[in-house]
C-alpha cells in the first residue's frame, strides 16, 4: 500500500496559514488567513513561547538518535536570515495552534520540535496522544521540515509509516502539484501539524490510500475499511499504556487522568454494546446493537483484544471496573510498577534515551 494520496488532494486547499480547525465527524474545516506578518497578528492572543520552551532537545530526539538523518548541527550554519525566520515560525506557532497540539522547543537546538497531537474525536485516534519529532534544514524554509512518527513499528494511517515516516506532498514526502507541495514564502510548521491533525487523523483512514476514496461507500470497501480502523484503535489504545518521548510525561499524565473513564467507556461499548445507548459508531468503527443485523460489528476477534486492553489500561491509569466508583482527577494516577505501562508517570524522565516498545509486562 503506498502513500495516501486522496489527503493531498485535499490539502491542495491548503496554502496559507491555519488559525482555526473545528471539529466535526469528519474532516475539519480549516479556516485560513494571508501568511505576511501585520500589526494585527502582533496583537494576536496565544500562547506564552516559554511554556513550550526546555533548555535543552532530549536525547530520544528522533534527529538526535539517528544524526546521519540531519547532517552537521545547524548550531554551526546559522544565519541571521534563518533565525529571524524560525522566530517567526514560532510566534506563528504560538498564536495560532489549537488546543489538540502541544508542542516542545529547544533553547540550545533552534531546529529541533517536538509535537503531540489529541487524536479528533469520532476517529480511530480519538483521544489518543499522537507524538513527532521535527527538524528544520539549514535552508529552511527553502527546503520543508522533516517530520517523523513516534510509531512504535506500527502502521496507523497510509500516510504514517511503521518506521515512523510522514508521508505528505507538502513535506515532499509523496508527489503533488502545485498548492499542494511546500511554497517557501507560504508554507510553514503550523500548515504541516494542522494538516497531520486535520487531514491525516480521519475517520476513516482506510481511505488515505491512493484510488481508495472513490471506492467510499461501497460494501466491497466497507468491511475491509472497519477491519483497517479496528487494527488502527487497537494499536493506539496500546500505546496509550506506553511511556511518552521525553517533556510530555506531565502532559501525558494530566491527559489520561482526564480521559481515562470516558475512552474506558467507549472500549466497552465496542467490546460488549451498551442497549441503553442509540449508538451506531464508536471511535470511528461501526457498532450494532440489539437484533437482527445480517453482519456482526465488530468482529470478535477485535472484542476479544479489547477486553484484554481494558484490564491493561485499568491497571495502568489505576481505573476500577464501572460498579466501582471512579476518580476523574490526576489523584487517580499514578500506577502500575510495570515499566512498559504507566509506571513511568512515577518517574519523570522514564524513557529518555529509549524506545519502549508497546505491550504488557
Amino acid at each position: 500500500m503506498g502513500c495516501g494520496g486522496s489527503v493531498q488532494a485535499r490539502a491542495s486547499k491548503v496554502s496559507t496559514v491555519f488559525v482555526q480547525v473545528m471539529p466535526t465527524t469528519t474532516t475539519p474545516v480549516v479556516q485560513m488567513e494571508a501568511e505576511e506578518e501585520s500589526d494585527q497578528e502582533e496583537d494576536q492572543e496565544g500562547r506564552e513561547l516559554s511554556d513550550m520552551m526546555l533548555e535543552e532537545a532530549p536525547s530520544d530526539h528522533w534527529f538526535l538518535k539517528n544524526p546521519g538523518l540531519q547532517g552537521p548541527p545547524v548550531a554551526a550554519k546559522l544565519s541571521p536570515a534563518w533565525m529571524k525566520r524560525i522566530a517567526r515560525e514560532w510566534r506563528m506557532l504560538s498564536r495560532g495552534l489549537p488546543d489538540a497540539i502541544q508542542l516542545r522547543l529547544y533553547e540550545d537546538r533552534m531546529d529541533l520540535m517536538r509535537a503531540s497531537i489529541v487524536g479528533p474525536q469520532n476517529t480511530p485516534y480519538a483521544d489518543a496522544l499522537l507524538f513527532f519529532d521535527l527538524i528544520l534544514p539549514p535552508n529552511y524554509p527553502t527546503m520543508p521540515p522533516s517530520v517523523t512518527f513516534w510509531a512504535y513499528g506500527k502502521r496507523l494511517n497510509p500516510n504514517l509509516y511503521a518506521n515512523g515516516k510522514v508521508c505528505l506532498s507538502l513535506l515532499g514526502t509523496w508527489s503533488g502539484t502545485g498548492l499542494e507541495n511546500w511554497q517557501p514564502h507560504k508554507s510553514n510548521i503550523l500548515q504541516v501539524l494542522v494538516s497531520i491533525l486535520g487531514l491525516v487523523l480521519v475517520e476513516e483512514p482506510f481511505f488515505n490510500e491512493p484510488g481508495y476514496e472513490s471506492s467510499k461507500g461501497k460494501p466491497e470497501t466497507s468491511d475491509l475499511s472497519r477491519k483497517y480502523s479496528e487494527d488502527v484503535r487497537l494499536h493506539v489504545l496500546r500505546s496509550m499504556s506506553t511511556a511518552p518521548p521525553a517533556g510530555f510525561e506531565e502532559l501525558s499524565k494530566q491527559h489520561y487522568a482526564e480521559h481515562g473513564p470516558a475512552i474506558l467507556k467507549r472500549v466497552e461499548q465496542l467490546a460488549n454494546g451498551n442497549p441503553g445507548e442509540a449508538v451506531t459508531r464508536v471511535d470511528g468503527i461501526d457498532i450494532q446493537l440489539g437484533s437482527g443485523t445480517t453482519k456482526e460489528t465488530p468482529s470478535e476477534s477485535f472484542k476479544k483484544e479489547l477486553t484484554k486492553q481494558l484490564l491493561i489500561l485499568r491497571e495502568a491509569w489505576s481505573l476500577s471496573a464501572p460498579e466501582s466508583p471512579v476518580s476523574n482527577g490526576p489523584e487517580a494516577l499514578p500506577m502500575s510498577s510495570c515499566g512498559r505501562k504507566m509506571g513511568w508517570m512515577g518517574r519523570p524522565g522514564w524513557g529518555i534515551g529509549s524506545s519502549p516498545k508497546l505491550g504488557g509486562c
